[in-house]
This record gives structure tokens, C-alpha cells and sequence, in this order.
């Protein structure tokens, strides 16, 4: 019986879609524990490379290590000299030769180094990338006549070409050789060209089967520019390393070495196209990884071709010229852009017919109006949502064209050749395929589809499994430990990204982000271990949304590369429920201040506070806090322990009961101790760190205990400076997002005041990674008026007032009050873990006491 999909029935509707199976690889401690004594490496480092069945110093050295030296000949693969002896043939007989390639990455980037190659070594070459609306995939019978108008004489096609039988016999019909070079899976009759490079093809020895078709055009530029006496083949590996990422190619073997290399050139790469387009992504130049191809070069290329011509995006790899490519890549973001606004509609609009109609176990679906260019995104996305094969289909000219994406048990290719019968076209590989049925076939195709799926799969193939590589200490997740898992990069299939999971963790802190909130940034608690981390496309029902509940959390430890700073952030792929349920807080009292109370700023300065009755208990930088906390609430004095949040504060409390039920203390959010006569005035624990050093004196103030001085325990560590900035950006504008607000209130139209806080948070939450909050909105709008940006109209709606000359945020009254806030913070962070904290308090005291006096 096959599993199906339930409706979600909570208050926001729609389905839950297919819930991951988490699945812990199976790892030899006594292999990683000598690996690491061998090799000297990080026990971690060793665990991870015995996951992914690295077991041997030398093969381990090779991976970390990968060596061009290592990289198979060549001449090894089939067709490849015959191929060579064709291509100088041409070029002696003084013919032109056409590249023709596919408007993806891979056959971009092919397309771009074979012409070039070819072109250092004398040929007369044209590139050639047919319009995927005008000539749809691979070549086609126009191309080759318009080609043969044009007295061209070799045709060379690069990821392409493979089933392209027919077009392929009247290219040579019309007098034009033909040389296949392709990495897709042949079918079971070849094209009758004058030479084929596919290591898929029968009586290829070539043991790398999985290179991408750039790989493959990097390959026959190599037997030529070796032929010609050249060794400069390697100047093209950046292109080869950004076509085979992009084309999601198995990142093992030649692939590895091939991209290992490739990232490092692309990184410092001197084509101006790829510089620009690397600057436009928002990536600096010096570094480089498979992410950062996957998710920002290569949606900006493609989306050339998806939305109309990829002429712009081959003009961007092949342009000498630095205006073009700049031209160039403003003109591919625009148009990825203009992509991800079809692709949000598809998918709802996708969504919403599975939810309407159901379905077993494939998903087969078809609208007119879908864009052709984007609708291979969307179905991979629906794969993701609810692991099925998937087609989806547009309509043209009567016949209906469909691009397909499947689940790892499921070979689509072969699915596709088994309803052959219904089928004008087809090709693709194992995941991924393109088709065309005429729309008379549409539902008998989809019901043939439907019982080969039904023949070759079974409940278990249906479970979309997670793999975890490595369950983690919380004390663990560092710098380090970053730096342990990029020595395994580059990262793609094959050799994915290491997965960890974090057990009994805490949420708190959400901000949504994205101009649809499908995103999601908070702060992870685990066992003293705070940390920043974000969600990408969060669904209705994720246990992300749950408060104060106990989670199991997978996800990647990266570095969050933004205005210049870097920082550990977790990205989280998957949460459950922990087994265990969160436990009581009732024998920890929480005393949670009114909004306004100053734990921000302080409301008094203690300037009457003698640093000499102020005895420190220095324990800050701190990793394991609760532990640490708990030893020091174990003495058996009550205490006052500070925390930045009211939620924090609850989440602690939580965890200091399930320390210890009977720990006295008392936790607040307040920097203004209460004036009562409880004892737990007499020791301060600051377990996060305030905001400024006037926060700080607040703390210390309070009854001396039986020594004659307040005992203050520092424990915030450099991890809570970095939340604490978090919390400073959400709260103070600066002047570049007040710009962005101003701009977009100008263009909005009149509005009411909570319509202006709707469109300020809107607008603060077009870049992912920038905090925001209601409250910064809101303040953002009335500095704005401060400011006589805003004035009211007749209808008494809020309204821009355009005004050319600079304005000064200083003549705002509450810009002067969060800037000095942000000052204060800055000024406290520099300090926060280096300072002497009786200096820190001298020195605030001192500041206090001159104002004061004056």
C-alpha cells in the first residue's frame, strides 16, 4: 500500500507533505580514532571521513589533496582522436566551425571554452546556443539549414546531440560533418556522426563515467591544444568547475580534482564577465565554493536562457570588453529576479492542484500558462515537497512539453523509454529528463507513467531520508569545527555537505525574513551553546514555529558572509520534536520587567556605586555556561542571574531545573535590580552580556553580601557579544536602511501609520540576513517624520515629501537616541572581553560622574 499525504488541519490549511526520515551514518570509532592519531587530524575531521567510507591514509591524502597529476588521459575516451583529426582537417581546409551547445551552465561554459580553445589554435569558430521558446532543446533542423546557409563545415555539439538522430542525418544530408560530444545517456540507437565523446556510449573504456559536458569539451580541448603544441588547456578550468556544479555532476573522482581546482581559479578569475558576476552576486573575489556557484552564479546564468535567449549569458562568459560584461551581469540579475516571481507563482499555483486533486505516486501536471523556462525549477521544488517523480507540462503548437525530476530510487530515463509509445522526444539521465507528447497522448502518457512508477517502487522508496552524518555536541559547533568540514569541500552531489544534529536544543528569537516571510532567522540554545541560525523556505507546520518546546535539529555549520563580517551561522534543514518533553520551570522564579523598564538603557546612572565594594568572579569566554551556572548555584546562595530576553530567560529557567530542581535564583530580563531585601540581590550572575557599560554598573548595584561587597559573576562569552549586536541592528536604523524605507514609502503612495510600519518591515526583509523587527519599523517611521520626510494630506493619510538635499539624521531626537545606543554598544564591545571589569566600571562611573557635573 502506498503511503499518502494528509491535510494539514491546522488554522492555516494546506498539506504537510512528506516528513524526512532521519538516518545516522553508521560509523567505526576505532577507525576515526586512529585515522586522527595518524594523520593528526581533528577527531571529527576523521568521523566525517570514515561516513563517507575513507578509511585509508593514502586515498584520505588524495581526497584532501586532489591532484591534476591524477587526472585520466584524454585519449582514453572513445571518439576523442578521431575527434581531434576531424576538427584539423576542417581547419586546414579553411572551413567554420560551430560550436553548438544547450542554454544551460554546462552548455554555456562548454560552449564558451571549446570556441575558445579552438580559436587559439587557428580555427575559424562560431557559437551557436539555440533559443529554448523558438528551437527547444538540442539541435534542431532550422539551426543545421540556417548553418548550412552559412557554408559551415564541421558542427561540434557540447552537451547536447546525443538523441539527436534526425537532425543529426540531415546535417549530414547537407555536407556538414558532426561531432558529438555529450555526457547524457545514449539511447539504444546512436546518430550516425563522424566521431561520438560519451563515456556512456558501448565500447567506452573510459572508467570516469560522470564528467559533465563541459567536462567532456575540456577533455577534447585538451588532445587539441596538445596536438597544436599548447599546455594552456588548464587557463579554462574555472569554466569547467562552474558548468559542473551548476550541472549538479557527481563531485567525485575527476569531477573533485577538476572543480577542486577549478573553484580556486574562478575564484581570482580574470574573464570580466565572471568578475562581474561574481561582484553583482555579492561574493568577494579571493574565495569561491560550490555553494556559492550552486546558489548565485549559476541561477543568474540560467535564468538568461529561462526567460528568453541565453545570448546575454553566453556574451557574458566569451566579452574581452569590461562595460559589456558589467552590462551583462546587470541584465542576468534582473532577469533572475523576473524568475523567482514566475517561480513562486508556479509552485503555489502547482500546489494547489495536488492539494485539489490528489494523487498516488507520481505527480503529472500541465497548465497552459506556465512559463517554459521555469518550470524544471518548480518541479524539482515539488520533489523536494512531496518526493514523487514529477512532470510538469507546457503547452505549444499541440503537443504538450514537459520537464521531469525525479527520487533517487526512480530512474526517469528508463521510466520514460517504458512509455515510449506516447512520447515525440525524449532525453535526459537518471534524475532528470526532458519530453514532448502530443496533447491527443497527455492522459494516456500520464496513466502509463503512473503504473511504471507503480511496478518499480514501493513504501519505502517513498521515504524521503535524511542522512546525518554526525550527531554533535553542542561545545563542539566553533570556527574550528567549520574549518574541519571546508578541508572536505567542495561540496556538491556525491559529496554532500556534511549533515549534523543537535539534540534537545531551544528556539528562540524568530525574525522572518523574505518579502513572502518564507524564511526564518532565530538563535539556537543547547546546553550553554548559543547560536545564530537561519531556515530557507519554512513550511506551515515545521516545529520551527513552536515555542518553548524541545527540538532535534539537523543542519550545516557555515560561515555567513555579510557587510564585511563573517560569522558562524547554523543553516537548519530539517527539525523534529524531541523524544523528550520540555520540563516545568516552576521552581525557578522569573521576574520579567514591563516593556519600557530600561533593559535596554538603564533609566539612572549609578554614579554612587564604589568599585571597591564590587568583588568580580571573572568567568567570561566561557563555552559550557550551564554547567558552569549550575556549579555556582549549587554553593546554595540565592542569586540574581541577568539574561538579555525575555524568552532566554524562560528557556533558562528550563534548563536549570532539569540541572537541578532545587537551585534557588531568581532570573530577570531588568538591568535595575529590584530594591527589596531578598538575598539574591547580594549576587549578581550576568549570564549574557548587557548592551553598554552603564548597563553594566546597574548590574553591580544592589546589597553588599556578608564580606561587605556584591558578588558578580561575568559569564557571557564572545558568542553573546555577537547576539547582542544582532539585537542592536534589529533595533537602530542606520542611515542605508532608512534610505530603502524612505524609497520605498515614496513609492507606496499615501498611507496610514500602520500601513507605513507594514511597508518599512516588508522592505527590511527584502535581504535575508538583515534583521527585522516591528519595533525598528516603526521607529524607522517616526524618525522620518522627525525628520519632515513625512507630512499628512488633506485626507489626513501619512505622505513623502521629496526633498533633494542631504538631509541630516541628527535633527531627529530619537535618531540621536538609538544612534547613541549603538554608540554606547560598539564602545562596550571592544572592551566587553579584554577589560579589566573593575576598569570597565571605573571608567563608566568616571563618564557618568563628568555628566553629572556638567
Amino acid at each position: 500500500m502506498k503511503p499518502k499525504l494528509t491535510r494539514n488541519n491546522d488554522a492555516q490549511g494546506g498539506l504537510k507533505g512528506v516528513q524526512k526520515e532521519w538516518r545516522f551514518v553508521e560509523i567505526d570509532l576505532k577507525a576515526a580514532r586512529r585515522l586522527a592519531k595518524s594523520l593528526d587530524i581533528p577527531l571529527n575531521l576523521a568521523k566525517l571521513l570514515v561516513a563517507r567510507g575513507l578509511t585509508k591514509p593514502k586515498e584520505i591524502k588524495a581526497f584532501l589533496s586532489p591532484d591534476k597529476a591524477k587526472l585520466l588521459k584524454p585519449t582514453k575516451l572513445k571518439g576523442a582522436l578521431p575527434a581531434s583529426k576531424i576538427i584539423f582537417s576542417t581547419i586546414e581546409a579553411g572551413d567554420t566551425i560551430c560550436v553548438f551547445g544547450d542554454f544551460d551552465v554546462d552548455g554555456l561554459t562548454a560552449t564558451t571554452l571549446l570556441t575558445q580553445a579552438l580559436q587559439q589554435i587557428g580555427a575559424k569558430t562560431i557559437p551557436f546556443i539555440p533559443d529554448r521558446f523558438d528551437d527547444g532543446y538540442g539541435l534542431n533542423s532550422k539551426a543545421i539549414k540556417g548553418l548550412a546557409e552559412k557554408k559551415i563545415g564541421l558542427i561540434i555539439t557540447v552537451d547536447c546531440g546525443i538523441s539527436n538522430l534526425e537532425e543529426i542525418a540531415l546535417a549530414k544530408e547537407l555536407g556538414i560533418k558532426v561531432i558529438v560530444v555529450d555526457h547524457h545517456q545514449p539511447g539504444a540507437e546512436l546518430p550516425d556522426a563522424d566521431a561520438i565523446i560519451n563515456p556512456r556510449q558501448t565500447g567506452c573504456a573510459y572508467p570516469f563515467k560522470d564528467l559533465a559536458g563541459v567536462g567532456l569539451a575540456f577533455k577534447l580541448a585538451q588532445v587539441v591544444l596538445d596536438k597544436a603544441g599548447l599546455e594552456n588547456a588548464f587557463d579554462y578550468i574555472d569554466l569547467v568547475a562552474l558548468g559542473t556544479v551548476a550541472d549538479m555532476a557527481p563531485l567525485v573522482g575527476e569531477n573533485r580534482i577538476l572543480v577542486y581546482h577549478g573553484l580556486k581559479k574562478l575564484a581570482v578569475t580574470e574573464r570580466p564577465g565572471l568578475r562581474n558576476l561574481i561582484a553583482i552576486s555579492g561574493f568577494k573575489r579571493g574565495s569561491m565554493s560550490s555553494g556559492q556557484v550552486s546558489f548565485g552564479l549559476a541561477p543568474r546564468l540560467n535564468a538568461s536562457g529561462r526567460m528568453a535567449s541565453a545570448e546575454t549569458a553566453l556574451k557574458l562568459l566569451m566579452t574581452k570588453d569590461q562595460k559589456e560584461a558589467l552590462a551583462c551581469a546587470k541584465s542576468l540579475d534582473t532577469k533572475n529576479r523576473d524568475r523567482q516571481k514566475i517561480e513562486r507563482k508556479m509552485f503555489a499555483e502547482a500546489v494547489d492542484m495536488v492539494e485539489s486533486t490528489g494523487y498516488k505516486n507520481t505527480l503529472a501536471l500541465a497548465s497552459p500558462d506556465w512559463h517554459e523556462g521555469v518550470k524544471g525549477i518548480v518541479a524539482s521544488r515539488l520533489v523536494e515537497r512531496y518526493f514523487r517523480p514529477t512532470i510538469l507540462f507546457t503547452k505549444k503548437d499541440g503537443f504538450f512539453i514537459g520537464s521531469a525530476r525525479s527520487i533517487p530510487k526512480f530512474n526517469i530515463f528508463e521510466a520514460l523509454q517504458a512509455c515510449e509509445k506516447y512520447l515525440v522526444r525524449w532525453g535526459g539521465h537518471r534524475g532528470a529528463a526532458g519530453l514532448t507528447v502530443r496533447e491527443a497522448d497527455l492522459d494516456n502518457f500520464r496513466l502509463a507513467f503512473e503504473k511504471v512508477a507503480a511496478e518499480r517502487l514501493d513504501e519505502a522508496d517513498f521515504k524521503d531520508c535524511l542522512t546525518i552524518d554526525l550527531p554533535i555536541d553542542p561545545l563542539e559547533i566553533s570556527e574550528s569545527l567549520i574549518d574541519e568540514i571546508d578541508r572536505l569541500s567542495p561540496f556538491g552531489i556525491g559529496n554532500p555537505l556534511p549533515t549534523l544534529a543537535l539534540s534537545r536544543a531551544f528556539v528562540d528569537g524568530r525574525v522572518s525574513m523574505g518579502s513572502k516571510d518564507e524564511h526564518l532567522r532565530f538563535f539556537i540554545h543547547s546546553d550553554g551553546f548559543v547560536g545564530d541560525a537561519v531556515a530557507f523556505k519554512i513550511r506551515e507546520d515545521s516545529p520551527l514555529l513552536e515555542k518553548e518546546v524541545e527540538l532535534d535539529l539537523a543542519f550545516y555549520a557555515q560561515r555567513n558572509e555579510f557587510r564585511g563580517r563573517s560569522e558562524m551561522q547554523l543553516k537548519i534543514v530539517d527539525a523534529r520534536l524531541a523524544k523528550s518533553s520540555p520540563v516545568s520551570d516552576e521552581k525557578v522564579k522569573m521576574q520579567l520587567p514591563t516593556p519600557g523598564s530600561g533593559f535596554l538603557l538603564p533609566v539612572k546612572a549609578a554614579v554612587n556605586l564604589d568599585p571597591a565594594k564590587v568583588r568580580f568572579i571573572d568567568r567570561r569566554g566561557e563555552k559550557d555556561k550551564d554547567s558552569m551556572l549550575s556549579q555556582v548555584l549549587k554553593q546554595g546562595h540565592s542569586s540574581t542571574i541577568y539574561v538579555r530576553d525575555e524568552h532566554e530567560g524562560v528557556l533558562l529557567a528550563k534548563r536549570l531545573t532539569k540541572l537541578n530542581g532545587n537551585l534557588k535564583a531568581n532570573v530577570t530580563v531588568s538591568c535595575q535590580v529590584p530594591d527589596d531585601p531578598q538575598e539574591h540581590q547580594r549576587r549578581m550572575i550576568i549570564y549574557q552580556a548587557p548592551l553598554t557599560t552603564r548597563a553594566l554598573v546597574e548590574l553591580c548595584t544592589g546589597k553588599e553580601n556578608n564580606t561587605g561587597k556584591k558578588l558578580v559573576y561575568l559569564l557571557y562569552n564572545d558568542q553573546d557579544l555577537r547576539l547582542a549586536r544582532h539585537t542592536i541592528e534589529s533595533l537602530c536604523p542606520d542611515r542605508e536602511r532608512l534610505a530603502k524605507i524612505y524609497r520605498a514609502l515614496r513609492d507606496f503612495g499615501p498611507f496610514d501609520i500602520d500601513e507605513a510600519a507594514g511597508v518599512c518591515r516588508r522592505q527590511l526583509k527584502s535581504d535575508v540576513y538583515e534583521p527585522a523587527t516591528r519595533h525598528l519599523a516603526v521607529l524607522s517611521v517616526k524618525i522620518l517624520g522627525e525628520l519632515r520626510l513625512l507630512t499628512k494630506n488633506d485626507e489626513g493619510k501619512l505622505v513623502v515629501v521629496e526633498r533633494e538635499a542631504k538631509v541630516e539624521l541628527e535633527l531627529s531626537e530619537t535618531w540621536r537616541k538609538v544612534a547613541g545606543m549603538k554608540r554606547e554598544f560598539l564602545e562596550f564591545e571592544g572592551i566587553a572581553l579584554t577589560m579589566a571589569p573593575s576598569k570597565m566600571l571605573r571608567s563608566s562611573l568616571t563618564f557618568a560622574g563628568a555628566g553629572k557635573r556638567s
